[in-house]
């Protein structure tokens, strides 16, 4: 059962998507970039692009950033290096420990599970759709 915590967070974040604020914009595929993931986790999680980005330590913020990590090394293959660049220009040992905490949490966390596996859902190319 939901809760009505979380229903008025979900309506505030939908209210941000409709007025057009940035961070919360909904990704229009077939967008791949780590700016587009970091869109979706942002819309998602209901935090702003800018916290993920950010140097913020707090639990919430920092699976969302590991998501990130993980999404962008899982669907789009892309260097630790790279990844780091595209979120708040992180160094590469960094992104290679957050990737693997990640890995760690799909394994024991279903919610973190859950998100990752809605991130593959909607950034993975379909053969259909290419």
């Amino acid at each position: 059962m939901t809760s009505i915590e979380e229903l008025v967070e979900r309506i505030e974040r939908i209210e941000a998507a409709l007025t057009g604020d940035p961070d919360y914009a909904p990704v229009e595929m077939p967008d791949r970039s780590v700016a587009a993931m970091i869109r979706w986790v942002a819309f998602e999680t209901g935090l702003r692009g800018d916290a993920i980005r950010g140097n913020d330590r707090r639990a919430a913020h920092a699976r969302a950033r590991f998501a990130v990590f993980w999404g962008a090394r899982e669907l789009r293959e892309l260097s630790f290096a790279k990844i780091g660049r595209a979120v708040g220009d992180r160094d590469h040992s960094t992104v290679v420990s957050g990737y693997r905490r990640a890995l760690e949490m799909r394994e024991r966390d279903p919610a973190f599970r859950l998100l990752t596996n809605r991130m593959i859902d909607a950034f993975s190319v379909r053969k259909d759709a290419a």
